[in-house]
């Protein structure tokens, strides 16, 4: 999971600079300092983005299309759901900010709420990979007035009770 995030980050810097993210490949991180990994490539992020201006180029991804502020939010969501997942593979229970969670909120609506599996498998087809990738799972219902993160992983096809 290490490894992921740390390739998502590079991912965003990627965009930021105008270059393919898809070129990023996902390397294992270190057992140790992996944290000095990750500070890294979030100075990469920050760099990449400093420009405001970068938040209004068009871009592109096989499932979003959006201006950078629109690609930048669903890169938010990501990993603000793979956090959730980290802390309950530890047994952890973070005290959410809301902002955060209300951010990455809005960064979700690249997903359908249903069939996914179909996006899947064109944007497989479109990008010529011989498997289908399905990254998130079907939304799982929750009420509307669930706490935020509740309804960010519920959407993304977590189980928020686990």
């Amino acid at each position: 999971m290490l490894g992921h995030l740390v390739a998502v980050l590079d991912r965003i810097a990627a965009l930021g600079q105008g270059e393919d993210p898809f070129a990023v490949t996902e390397t294992p991180a270190p057992d140790d300092g992996w944290s000095d990994v990750w500070t890294t490539s979030a100075r990469s992020v920050a760099d990449a983005w400093s420009d405001d201006a970068v938040l209004e180029q068009p871009m592109a991804l096989p499932w979003i299309q959006g201006n950078g502020a629109e690609i930048l939010a669903s890169y938010f969501s990501e990993l603000t759901v793979h956090t959730w997942d980290l802390a309950i593979a530890t047994g952890q229970q973070p005290d959410w900010d809301d902002t955060v969670v209300t951010a990455a909120l809005a960064g979700r609506d690249f997903l359908p709420a249903e069939n996914r599996r179909v996006l899947f498998e064109e944007i497989s087809t479109a990008m010529g990979l011989d498997e289908v990738a399905i990254p998130f799972a079907e939304q799982i219902p929750i009420p509307d007035d669930a706490p935020g993160i509740d309804r960010l992983v519920a959407w993304n096809g977590r189980n928020p009770s686990r």
